[in-house]
């Protein structure tokens, strides 16, 4: 679903996308039938977007009627901001938390029409992920796509295909995870790879194979491999790249080369769509940034879309996928609530996604109080979850208290957020700023590890110009933007730089520095719109 190529030769699907009916509640009493007020809201979109739900954060129901010629049917849900209660035909079906990973429910039900019913909970708080007070806009709705499949019995959950690299050869192991809705096993068993089949018989949960002579994926060359799974008459069709990542000695590798990280921090976001955006404009936010001269997009705050991931896989750029935990303060770190949440949200990021080869590194959290013990608890706990399914990759999170961080030691890069030039500081703090880092790095026995800049930068008005270089203008954040690449070039403990952000973007913070309900640190407008500070960073990018 919601990818950029088929998923599915043998298992009728069919989108439930379009208009369905909705309406704002004050409660989460249960609805049995669609109201007569009820309005039109296409999905996916989010639903903030609507004349006079721009700043509603509550409840709403959203309703389906739909089709079937199976009892066997599986509901997919590709994302749904906040909290999503299911109904079929007024029986609950179960719910979900967790705005940007997929969900989905497999039921028994009759042929012909039904009515499907789902209540999105919006509200946040200091328990919620994000918080409420997250510093980019949480949209409500469901804003990727619905997807209905009709079964036999047997259909496949998922796959995991991992593999280890001897030379130009890859021992590959695919773990294949089928239901049943008769409660029986799988009979049969087919595994193709790279349009040959390597193991046909008797279904087993693990297929391991040789894949000889293969090309890596690697930056800017995409090299990928489908692999196709058969599972008595269901099947799934997923797409692989081989490479190897590690850290040492500072740097951060692929494929044994040390690769320098040019990147951008990129919100799913745009003014006409929130996070629903189209698969064209996804396309044109990838060319822009190959354009800048990037080998690296963060995915800024949470899980995106597997269409945007798919352009990634085959442009041939990294990306660092994380889950929304921002800016979590002292009082809320050791709630259990809150941990439990956030270790449910990377299993299923890291599950979904693992097949990625453009992912290079989870992040575990942003700008949360790691100077206190409990963020090292949950940091740990965070970081056990992720481990426990995927080895593969390192992992990392965004720090803003680099000085008196108590969890570096808990990942495997350092990824530093500093906004010195912007929020109170002269430049001539960023050098005495890289000293205090180097000796923290020392003193905690980390500096063997890759250090990265994961966020720095200024704000500016899209087409303010002055002959003065004072803040908010395009002069001023270019002018930053290309000294900071420069410092961060000359640190030797340094191996990436990651700017904040690619383009401004709307947002729930509020203050003083975010004019227009926006965070305006884009080197593009929230249009896509170039800044001044945009071809400063393609120079510097370019070189």
């Amino acid at each position: 679903m919601d990818r950029l190529f088929c998923e599915h030769k043998l298992r009728k699907t069919e989108l439930l996308d379009g208009l369905w009916k909705f309406k704002t509640v004050d409660t989460d009493d249960a609805v049995y039938s669609i109201p007569e007020d009820a309005v039109d809201m296409y999905v996916p979109s989010c639903w903030n977007l609507r004349l006079g739900l721009l700043d509603y954060h509550g409840f709403a129901w959203y309703f389906k009627e739909f089709s079937t010629d199976s009892e066997n049917i599986l509901l997919s849900f590709g994302a749904v901001s906040g909290i999503a209660k299911v109904y079929l035909d007024g029986e609950l079906l179960g719910s979900h938390y967790g705005s940007y990973t997929e969900f989905t429910f497999n039921v028994k039900t009759t042929k012909g029409n039904h009515l499907l019913s789902v209540l999105v909970d919006a509200h946040s708080d200091n328990e919620t992920i994000p918080k409420e007070a997250a510093d980019w806009y949480r949209y409500g709705g469901i804003f990727r796509s619905v997807e209905l499949a009709e079964i036999k019995d047997i259909w496949i959950k998922k796959c995991k295909i991992s593999y280890n690299m001897s030379g130009n050869n890859a021992d590959v192991k695919v773990e294949t995870d089928v239901g049943s809705f008769d409660c029986k096993s799988a009979e049969n068993l087919t595994v193709k790879f790279d349009g040959k089949t390597v193991y046909k018989g008797k279904y087993k949960n693990t297929v391991e194979f040789t894949a000889k002579n293969v090309q890596l994926w690697d930056v800017g060359k995409p090299n990928l491999y489908y692999v196709e799974i058969i599972a008595d008459n269901d099947d799934l069709i997923d797409r692989i790249g081989f490479r190897e990542i590690a850290t040492r000695n500072g740097e951060f590798l692929i494929n044994g080369r040390p690769v320098e990280i040019k990147g951008v921090n990129h919100h799913e976001d745009w003014p006409d769509f929130g996070h629903c955006v189209p698969k064209q404009l996804m396309e044109r936010d990838i060319d822009i940034i190959k354009d800048l001269g990037c080998n690296f997009v963060r995915g800024s705050h949470y899980p995106n879309s597997k269409a945007f991931m798919d352009y990634l896989d085959q442009n041939g750029l990294m990306f660092w996928s994380e889950i929304p935990l921002w800016g979590a303060k002292e009082d809320t770190l050791a709630s259990p609530l809150l941990i439990e949440r956030g270790c449910t949200m990377h299993r299923e990021m890291v599950e979904q996604y693992y097949n990625h080869p453009s992912i290079v590194m989870w992040g575990l959290h942003n700008e949360i109080d790691t100077r206190v013990e409990d963020a090292r608890i949950l940091t740990k706990e965070f970081a056990d979850t992720i481990r426990s399914y995927d080895t593969s990759r390192p992992l990392t999170y965004a720090t803003d208290k680099i000085q008196d961080d108590l969890c570096l030691d808990l990942v495997d890069i350092i990824s530093i957020n500093k906004y010195i030039g912007w929020y109170g500081f002269k430049l001539d703090a960023w050098y005495e700023f890289m000293q205090t880092v180097e000796e923290k790095l020392k003193a905690d026995g980390v500096s063997d590890k890759p250090v990265i800049m994961s966020e720095f930068g200024a704000a500016a008005m899209y087409g303010y110009h002055t002959f003065d270089n004072v803040k908010w203008t395009e002069e001023y954040q270019a002018n930053l933007l290309s000294f900071e690449l420069e410092l961060f070039k000359k640190t030797s403990f340094i191996c990436g730089s990651l700017v904040w952000q690619f383009c401004d973007v709307r947002t729930s913070a509020k203050g003083t520095d975010r004019a227009r309900g926006f965070n305006n640190k884009g080197i593009l407008n929230e249009y896509r719109k170039p800044k001044m500070a945009y071809h400063a960073v393609k120079k510097f990018f370019a070189e």
